[in-house]
């Protein structure tokens, strides 16, 4: 084994490195092959270790002292008498897996490698086989910071505490939870009619096309009763914008035309408000719809799939209780809203159990804004005493929701059902809940402020956050999972692009003597792998990290075996990188 040597691709800068590939990896119990009969199992050796050639007998002289004898599939070492034995199997320098070595001990380049390049090594009589590895005449690449090469995915301790809180964070996938939950919401913005303008739902609206209802309508399109809230006959689209492709709520109201140009500006205003508790609107409308022939007004707020109003999570016959954990994160949510609302100089208007949506776990976002400062416009009424008004009302609308909440019902809204309703939440809540309530129901004449809720809410306050902030890190990390994911699809891509395309069949370079038909080894290598029994070898593990080091064109070496087992080449993934880009250049340039 001393004579043997490997060859580097002509014109590169380093010598022969006369060094065996090793496995960096753990110990494991089997080896695995490409085909053939199937093998005893192995030694195996520790991880990240990389062993000469010259120093292979005191490796295997180790691995005997600690783990008994060298099973005789490992190949002997300095010059050992390899003549006669079993096939032997080299363990892969990847995730697990072996080559058989037999027939190879002749050494030498076969008659099918003769002239096209390949350059091979003929082995002294009984020195075993020689090792074969295609010549690229590409220019040498700098030296590559590897430090990053295989880790994937690499979450931060932070992230992986988070992570560790779902089964799935073992995987390189986002969670099933998650995964289920995104997936339901963008079947929920692709959905759409059958026959587009059917069943008296209009085609389009103004920019919008595929219009989708999202709330009962009748056979003509209109719901069965007017709004509670606005007063008005609406109804409300998903619409998708002409100008830049994405999904939208569009709330139309039908008899109902705003000409006003200044009414119109109370939008911008609106706009400046952007808080993760406040749906944003996007712009307001009016025209005469093709359909009803009518004059209207649309109102346009982002899109929040599958949202909840408050009304139909929890005051529907047989809702479970409203936690006080969970109805404090309503109202630490809700006032972080009108504290943004007020700070812009404007007042909400809609805090309504109809009107406040859940757009996540547990997080709520106040809806339809902007829509009263249109519809009701009065440039008279633009003082700041109004505005004040308004506002506190927002804080008394406040109490009233967390009320109905509390008790599961709207009596809230009436003042002869409050003193039972308050004596239910003083039995049921804390103490703090029941001066929050009843501070924001307090009597008009006195002055409410947002701050001085703060000392009934207090330390709740840091169990928020600390939820919050523990969710966002769980996102993080299930986002980490599949942060490479996209990249190795590219590149997984590009390899199937440029290997059995049936131009190529008469395209000497990729047949068995050309410099391409490594990358046809290499998918083999990457995908095709087989246990000892036979058994396809289904490990993710191989793929990315041969993927990983494939993409930054690692220093590593990495053994390719022909199909027919009776020739290898020992290659490493910079050459497979040069060899792969080149052939996806020329098949790209070709178009």
């Amino acid at each position: 084994m001393s004579g043997v040597k490997e060859f580097v691709p002509r014109g590169a800068a380093s010598e022969f490195v006369p060094t065996v590939a090793v496995p960096k990896l753990s110990a494991v119990a089997t080896e695995f092959k490409f085909g053939g009969a199937a093998p005893a199992p192995t030694t195996t050796v520790a991880p990240d270790a990389s062993v000469s050639a010259s120093a292979y007998g005191a490796y295997a002289a180790q691995q005997a002292a600690q783990q008994g004898p060298v099973s005789e599939e490992v190949y002997s070492a300095e010059g050992g008498d390899v003549s006669g034995y079993a096939p032997a199997f080299v363990p892969q320098p990847a995730m697990g897996g072996t080559v058989p070595m037999a027939a190879m001990a002749g050494g030498g380049v076969p008659a099918a490698y003769q002239g096209s390049g390949v350059e091979g090594y003929a082995a002294p009589a009984g020195q075993g086989f020689g090792y074969m590895q295609m010549v690229a005449a590409q220019q040498p690449v700098p030296p590559m910071n590897t430090a990053i090469r295989t880790q994937y995915p690499f979450l931060l301790p932070h992230m992986d505490r988070a992570a560790k809180t779902h089964p799935a964070a073992a995987t390189f996938f986002v969670g099933e939870t998650l995964r289920g939950e995104l997936l339901s919401r963008q079947r929920a913005v692709l959905m759409q009619p059958d026959v587009p303008g059917s069943g008296g739902i209009p085609a389009e609206l103004d920019n919008y096309h595929s219009l989708y209802p999202l709330e009962p309508v009748g056979a003509d399109g209109t719901p069965p009763t007017p709004g509670k809230v606005f007063g008005f006959q609406s109804v409300m689209y998903k619409g998708v914008s002409d100008q830049d492709g994405l999904p939208y709520v569009l709330r139309r109201l039908d008899g109902v035309r705003v000409t006003e140009g200044k009414a119109m500006s109370r939008v911008d205003a609106w706009k400046a408000v952007v808080h993760p508790n406040v749906v944003a609107i996007k712009e307001a409308f009016s025209k005469t719809f093709a359909d009803t022939q009518k004059a209207g007004t649309v109102f346009v707020h982002d899109y929040h799939p599958l949202s909840q109003s408050l009304a139909n999570r929890h005051l529907v016959p047989r809702a479970a209780h409203v936690s006080e954990a969970l109805l404090w994160s309503y109202v630490i949510q809700l006032t972080s809203a009108l504290r943004a609302i007020h700070a812009a100089g404007l007042a909400c208007r809609v805090v309504e159990v109809s009107k406040v949506l859940i757009t996540g776990r547990s997080r709520v976002a106040v809806g339809s804004t902007g829509i009263y400062d249109v519809l009701q416009f009065d440039e008279t009424q633009q003082t700041p005493a109004v505005l004040a008004h308004f506002q506190q009302k927002d804080l008394q609308d406040l109490g009233v929701l967390v009320l109905t909440l509390a008790c599961n019902s709207r009596g809230g809204m009436f003042q002869e059902a409050m003193p039972a309703m308050m004596h239910s939440v003083s039995r049921n809540y804390s103490e703090d809940m029941f001066k929050l309530i009843r501070y924001l129901l307090s009597a008009p004449g006195h002055t409410k402020s947002l701050h001085d809720l703060m000392p009934m809410i207090g330390a709740r306050f840091y169990s928020e956050l600390e939820t919050q902030t523990m969710y966002s890190s769980t996102l993080e990390a299930e986002l980490a999972k599949e942060l490479h994911n996209g990249r190795l699809f590219r590149l997984a891509t590009k390899l199937e692009f440029v290997i059995d395309r049936p131009e190529q069949a008469d395209d000497p370079r990729w047949s068995d003597t050309g410099d391409r038909f490594l990358l046809k080894l290499l998918k083999d290598y990457i995908f095709h792998q087989i246990q000892e029994s036979g058994e396809p070898w289904l490990d993710f593990s191989h793929v990315v990290q041969s993927l990983n080091k494939l993409d930054c064109g690692d220093n590593e070496k990495i053994c390719l075996v022909t199909p027919d087992e009776q020739n290898i080449m020992v290659v490493s993934y910079s050459d497979l990188h040069r060899c792969l880009q080149k052939a996806y250049t020329e098949l790209a340039t070709a178009q």
